[in-house]
């Protein structure tokens, strides 16, 4: 949207309205051991044990990147 807005293609800049976030959620069968860093998830990817994974990308998801927010 901001992008949008400093071409001049919006009426102004927005509000942000809400703040998403994210939650990975495993069976306990699972690989992937959770933890608040991801280091587990690392570790499984690593060791090839995600065949799948999959998420927004945060420049064009509503909850944008860290880097996006003002």
């Amino acid at each position: 949207m901001l992008a949008l807005a400093k071409e001049g293609r919006t009426l102004d800049e927005g509000v942000r309205y809400a703040t998403g976030r994210l939650a990975l959620i495993v069976p306990e069968s699972s690989p992937v051991a959770l933890d608040p860093r991801l280091a587990g998830l690392a570790a499984a990817v690593g060791r090839g044990d995600v065949r799948r994974f999959a998420i927004a990308n945060p420049e064009h998801a509503p909850y944008a990147a860290p880097h996006a927010r003002r």
